[in-house]
């Protein structure tokens, strides 16, 4: 099914924005446009890779010609390869299950060697690691967050820990943080879902009744345990440290 073109010219500050769909950029619709900045969604839809090169040929004469900057989204390879590495910029998705796609692009676009990917623990039987470096041609560095749950599995089974060692640096008592982790597991006891969500639900839970934000507590944890010898935070820090003096040398 192909999008819906849509179009909208609007003045504000003296400058001139267009929004088209794949159609539109084909018609008259930007044909006519001058001095604008013109967005098209998903450039390739609905179109033959031969006529995707055309259609990409055609809008960088727009450009030049009519004074425009088009930004357009892509999933399409030909799409990619048919402007200047310079002018692309790749949109990633987090998901572990993404990885070797944006490796493979990162790999494409000479930008492999600056990219450390880390995965979360959960990931670590995953077969993700060689398929990133089948896809970028190179033994790039592939790192683990600790433990083998999610990020905020592991955050809430360290935390009691860290606020015993750390209560004044991160502002948690640990009698009360103690009574607050229970009344939220509790809570969760019957949770269905996933294991990972639930984490995720129970530590977002924790940060509104401690009126803390998330990241911060997240943060906080991840730093204080970097410091500690015997934390199993130290292989990924080690290993990024590794990556970091690797990267430098080159």
């Amino acid at each position: 099914m192909h999008p819906q073109p849509f179009a909208t010219a609007v003045e504000k500050s003296g400058v001139r924005f267009g929004a088209v769909g794949a159609e539109g950029a084909q018609g008259p619709q930007i044909g006519g446009v001058h001095g604008a900045l013109v967005l098209i969604d998903e450039v390739e839809a609905g179109l033959h890779p031969w006529v995707q090169q055309l259609l990409m040929l055609h809008l960088q004469e727009l450009d030049l010609c009519r004074d425009l900057q088009i930004i357009a989204t892509s999933h399409s390879p030909v799409v990619l390869e048919s402007v200047p590495s310079g002018a692309v910029r790749i949109g990633r998705d987090t998901g572990a299950g993404e990885f070797p796609t944006h490796a493979a692009a990162f790999r494409k676009f000479g930008q492999i060697q600056n990219f450390v990917f880390v995965l979360d623990g959960d990931a670590r039987d995953a077969d993700v690691r060689r398929k990133i470096r089948r896809n970028a041609d190179t033994d790039v560095p592939v790192l683990y967050l600790p433990g083998r749950e999610s990020p905020e599995a592991w955050i809430w089974r360290t935390l009691p820990g860290c606020a015993e060692r750390e209560a004044e640096k991160l502002g948690i008592d640990p009698g009360e943080l103690a009574q607050r982790m229970a009344q939220v597991d509790a809570v969760y006891a019957s949770a269905g879902g996933p294991r990972s969500e639930t984490a995720k639900e129970k530590l977002n839970e924790l940060s509104q009744r401690m009126r803390r934000e998330t990241a911060d507590i997240c943060r906080l944890v991840g730093r204080l345990e970097a410091k500690r010898d015997d934390s199993d935070i130290q292989p990924l820090v080690e290993e990024l440290e590794a990556a970091l003096q690797a990267w430098r040398s080159r």
